[in-house]
């Protein structure tokens, strides 16, 4: 479960809402950007989140059984966005990502984690750019170096191989 400060958890309780969500993205070379949903910038945590109309995501898709929580980020390239020269450099791409709501009408209530994660590779189409935005799940399916078994792992013949082929070996 995720933990909300006892004053965000009685403000989404209520009946009117003050939210906004929030992007905090570390780029691979480590430059933090911050965007938000919200018609002014928000300084959260010593960070400005941008305020830019020009982006949408789809549902994130959630659940319990360690299956990676996706969503994808689609946004208009504009002057307070993502620069379409950071992202034809892969500045983006792997990037991390934290995405989280807050009440902006006081920032003193804390943030509540919507999803902390990656993108994928960002692309550009036209003026638009895609994100797909993965959950820290997805970092144990992948593989990391090799498995160990008890045989050997190398293939026959090949620069790994111990066994030398010589040409009486040849077909």
């Amino acid at each position: 479960m995720k933990s909300l400060s006892s004053a965000l958890k009685a403000h989404i309780q209520g009946k009117v809402l003050t939210i906004a969500t929030c992007w905090k993205v570390t780029r691979t070379d480590g430059v933090v950007e911050g965007y938000t949903n919200h018609i002014r910038d928000l300084v959260v945590s010593s960070v400005t989140y941008k305020a830019s109309t020009g982006y949408t995501t789809s549902e994130i898709a959630s659940n319990s059984d360690l299956a990676v929580d996706n969503l994808e980020v689609y946004g208009v390239l504009d002057s307070a966005g993502l620069s379409d020269i950071n992202i034809r450099a892969g500045l983006y791409n792997h990037a991390d990502v934290l995405l989280f709501f807050v009440n902006y009408e006081d920032l003193s209530m804390g943030i509540g984690i919507l999803s902390n994660g990656k993108f994928g590779e960002v692309s550009l189409r036209d003026d638009i750019y895609i994100a797909e935005h993965n959950s820290l799940v997805k970092l144990l399916q992948q593989v990391r170096g090799e498995t160990t078994s008890a045989t050997c792992r190398a293939d026959l013949f090949d620069t790994r191989c111990k066994v030398i082929r010589m040409p009486s070996d040849w077909p």
